[in-house]
């Protein structure tokens, strides 16, 4: 109800203070990034469990990242909630780490509904969140809730020399990758 949407709230807004600084000053130890992957999607096991969908992280390769863990960790985090929140029950939600020669993808696909090509483009934009009003807020979730979620994402991303793309997956569902430098 109304308490726990306010407790929700008041956790997005602790977690926003707590990565200003962060960002302005990331952390310089270098990132195990599959240790971070695995320690992440571990948090959401429970909530993907209760929602009935499948959580499922692949590391192809190890990989590590120059600074920012717990800014790659917090945005990695909103961008499986946000995943969890659409996901329909009995389905699977994949993280997957691919490093390449220069940079490392951490990639979240889903396959919930995806979203509308017109409003792809202000996906990471603040306040702004697709959720169905239709649909049941009991699932839950912190700042996705509230349009925070994908922007906190993005400006972690940026503050550690990372990126952040999403877009619609063939045959359905929706697909974030989340780009780093190489350590």
């Amino acid at each position: 109800g109304a308490l726990e949407k306010l407790d929700a709230l008041v956790r997005a807004a602790r977690n926003l203070d707590d990565s200003v600084a962060d960002r302005l000053d990331p952390p310089r130890e270098k990132v195990d990034l599959g240790a971070l992957v695995e320690d992440v999607v571990d948090t959401f096991a429970a909530d993907a469990a209760a929602r009935n969908i499948s959580l499922r992280p692949s590391i192809e390769s190890e990989a590590t990242a120059p600074l920012g863990g717990r800014l790659i960790a917090d945005a990695l985090g909103q961008v499986i909630e946000n995943a969890l929140s659409y996901a329909p029950g009995g389905s699977t939600v994949t993280v997957t780490l691919h490093r390449g020669t220069r940079r490392v993808l951490i990639v979240v696909a889903d396959n919930g509904p995806g979203v509308e090509a017109a409003l792809l483009p202000h996906i990471f934009d603040r306040h702004v969140s697709f959720r169905d009003r239709s649909r049941s807020d009991a699932a839950g979730g912190t700042a996705g809730n509230f349009g925070l979620g994908l922007w906190v994402a993005k400006r972690n991303m940026e503050s550690v020399g990372g990126t952040i793309e999403a877009a619609n997956r063939r045959g359905g569902g929706f697909i974030v990758t989340l780009g780093l430098p190489l350590a």
